[in-house]
């Protein structure tokens, strides 16, 4: 019971998926196990080519399952792929490969890995030995870089933010002359609010990145896997609620390191299906896991769904009608 599974959420980009799962090989001396969960890509080419990467690549060590059958495996291979009919978001698409590889026996931890993650050295050992030894350690996340090593994904390292925060967040979404959003964001960031983390061997955070993460697989199960009810975002915010109820802790090891290649896009102004998906998952979470009272819960939903989000969807609306 010493390997580790590696969970990759696959959607529309099978170049990037077959490219992380190459840096993973290139860099990687622990016991692994892959489970790779295609979120019903509307790219037809994306199933055909990563089956036939793995058939080439792992040859007989290499397994496909439609999600819902063998439901009772009980062992897996190198690289187990699960392709679904539904898209039901990031945090239902992990939690089809957690339902698999929990009946692994062998499986003691699981990394949770974004497909646009490459590996520039051994994390992994580096990472199950913190995850062992820091106290009350529940996940345990590298320090994410941007591509080409040039610069941090500062949200590898985050704080929690109070509902009234969350809502100021997206009060000034739209407009923002005061930049009060701008410097809620900053200083969430630990490392642009105290640089000092990086030098240190480990240190404790609210918020990993989602986008890699180590915790135990018992620990997990304990906790309920991820909540399914969230499409895209908020994700780390919940975890976070689950493990401060039973007192376990986060932690950055500034000195394990990989690259987000995501922290490298060109910032340009997000659609209405991401702005949507981020608002509704808010209301949820403060719904759900913070103690703001009923009047401001009531508001803020109020707030987002009769006037942000419509407001945001006419301005779209607007822009796209300017550029025809």
């Amino acid at each position: 019971m010493d390997y580790t599974a590696i969970v990759i959420l696959n959607y529309n980009n099978y170049k990037d998926t077959i490219n992380c799962i190459n840096s993973v090989k290139a860099y990687n001396t622990a016991k692994i196990k892959f489970f790779v969960v295609d979120n019903a890509s509307p790219d037809k080419q994306c199933v055909p080519k990563l089956d036939s990467y793995f058939k080439d690549t792992f040859k007989e060590d290499y397994l496909r399952i439609n999600y819902g059958n063998e439901s009772d495996r009980k062992t897996f291979p190198t690289l187990t792929f699960i392709t679904s009919e539904v898209n039901d978001g990031y945090a239902c698409g992990n939690n089809k490969a957690l339902q698999y590889l929990n009946n692994d026996p062998d499986i003691e931890n699981v990394l949770i890995l974004n497909n646009d993650i490459l590996f520039v050295q051994d994390i992994i050992p580096g990472l199950i030995e913190n995850l062992k030894h820091l106290e009350k350690a529940a996940i345990v996340s590298p320090l994410l870089y941007k591509k080409d090593m040039k610069g941090y994904d500062l949200n590898c390292a985050r704080k929690t933010l109070s509902a009234k925060q969350i809502f100021l967040q997206f009060l000034f979404f739209l407009k923002d002359p005061f930049h009060i959003g701008q410097k809620i964001n900053y200083n969430q960031k630990y490392i642009n609010t105290n640089p000092d983390i990086l030098k240190k061997e480990s240190f404790e955070i609210q918020l990993p990145s989602g986008s890699c993460m180590l915790l135990n697989k018992r620990c997990f199960n304990s906790i309920g896997w991820f909540d399914s009810h969230t499409f895209l975002y908020y994700e780390e915010n919940i975890l976070n609620k689950k493990l401060e109820a039973r007192g376990l802790k986060c932690y950055l090891i500034p000195n394990l390191k990989c690259i987000h290649l995501g922290a490298s896009s060109t910032k340009s102004s997000p659609g209405y299906f991401m702005v949507k998906s981020s608002a509704e998952s808010a209301i949820y979470y403060i719904d759900k896991y913070t103690s703001a009272s009923r009047l401001t819960k009531l508001f803020f939903k109020i707030y987002l769904r009769f006037f942000m989000l419509p407001v945001f969807k006419l301005a779209k609306n607007i822009q796209k009608g300017l550029r025809k």
